[in-house]
């Protein structure tokens, strides 16, 4: 990747990045009106000073449980030189 490329991907990032995030405070602007920073900071305020304070709710952690062990596929770095026999076969069928 050149650093023309780079910093044209850059801009594009931080383009949709403001984008997004001038969008979100025109759509939660409505909802976010003083009694509700009056209510969070009346929770901020309950909690004990020495304790650590955390934003994220349960709706943040994962959906699932991750499965115990890793099927393998005929892909997956579990079988080595999968891709080189999954090759041979559709070379195969398609000289056939």
């Amino acid at each position: 990747m050149t650093p023309r490329v780079a910093r044209i991907i850059l801009a594009a990032l931080a383009t949709i990045a403001a984008l997004e995030w001038i969008f979100a405070a025109r759509a939660y602007r409505a909802l976010l009106t003083p009694a509700v920073w009056q209510q969070a900071a009346d929770a901020f305020a309950a909690l004990p000073p020495d304790e650590p304070v955390f934003l994220g709710t349960t709706w943040l952690g994962p959906s699932r449980a991750l499965p115990a062990a890793h099927r393998a596929t005929p892909y997956s770095p579990a079988r080595p030189n999968s891709h080189l026999k999954t090759l041979k076969r559709a070379t195969r069928r398609a000289s056939a």
